[in-house]
């Protein structure tokens, strides 16, 4: 499949701009599209607004398009002119013109999408089974901040198989406990499934606190202070940060981190050390193996 860039195709002209912006309808031609070229040789419809584009890019972008275009041309009918467009069922006016845009005017800095607009495109791409746009929208909203029920949600909808299992596993290990309607957006089967693994491995942390014979970062710790309160520290371990970030696992280890501070009867007392960064990431990993608990949750999946 060709570059996604395409405006400067030789003998293409450029869409009459009669409205600014991504995703602009025009005002000055009613119903009329920003993505409408004189030289285009198919025309298009969705909802009240209507399209003038090239077929040979609609085809190159497009698996749908090339096989409902292909067909158009043997069948006796002339639809896809101006006077009788073709109805585009499906995606939305907004959705379509985002299409429209990364097939015409490419992904330049000049074109940056906003997260909500890449998710529109992500949908319209996965809808027209369009492959290099899809792969490349999904590319860059996975670079994007979005909550690990939202990851579920686009992964569930638009077929993005390599979001599922980060995804869950990181909604598991916050032990996040999902809301009704957050239950509902995922699916009740994967909620289940969610609530069920967090249950297994807050089970586990807690067991792992009960037997553990090291636990803090020096000698005089581990026997004259944090022995005897570490018990203590398992209520934390089925618990969540009450905070609107518990569904990120860097809050959940620092919510951790603090509470397991606060029960060390006197940090820094035993002036073995400096407790200040105690305890760190890497000792609560270490201390409640969390690198283990990866494999454990995926398994928990279906």
């Amino acid at each position: 499949m060709g570059s996604l860039t395409v405006a400067s195709e030789s003998g293409r002209n450029s869409p009459e701009d009669h409205s600014s912006g991504l995703g602009g309808i025009s005002k000055t031609i009613k119903g009329r599209s920003k993505y409408w070229f004189e030289d285009g040789n198919v025309t298009l419809q969705v909802g009240e607004t209507r399209f003038k584009l090239h077929k040979s890019l609609l085809a190159n972008a497009s698996t749908m398009f090339n096989d409902m275009l292909a067909l158009g041309a043997n069948a006796v009918s002339d639809e896809g002119t101006d006077d009788r467009p073709l109805q585009l069922p499906g995606p939305s006016l907004e959705e379509f013109t985002i299409f429209c845009h990364a097939i015409y005017s490419g992904w330049g800095d000049a074109h940056k999408l906003g997260t909500p607009d890449l998710v529109r495109l992500v949908s319209v791409a996965h809808f027209y089974k369009a492959p290099e746009i899809y792969a490349r929208a999904v590319a860059k909203l996975d670079k994007r901040r979005i909550s690990l029920i939202d990851r579920i949600v686009y992964a569930q909808r638009y077929a993005i198989d390599d979001w599922i299992a980060p995804a869950f596993v990181a909604l598991v290990r916050t032990l996040h406990t999902l809301s009704n309607d957050e239950a509902v957006r995922i699916g009740w089967y994967l909620a289940f499934r969610v609530t069920v693994a967090q249950k297994t491995i807050a089970a586990s942390r807690f067991g792992k606190v009960l037997q553990l014979g090291k636990a803090g970062c020096c000698t005089s710790c581990q026997t004259n202070y944090l022995r005897t309160p570490l018990p203590q520290i398992s209520t934390l371990l089925s618990s969540q940060p009450a905070s609107s970030v518990a569904e990120d696992q860097d809050a959940y280890f620092n919510y951790l981190r603090a509470e397991v501070k606060i029960r060390c009867p006197s940090v820094g007392s035993c002036g073995a050390q400096d407790c200040q960064a105690w305890p760190t990431k890497e000792h609560l990993t270490k201390w409640f193996e969390f690198e283990k608990e990866e494999e454990t949750i995926k398994q928990m999946i279906d």
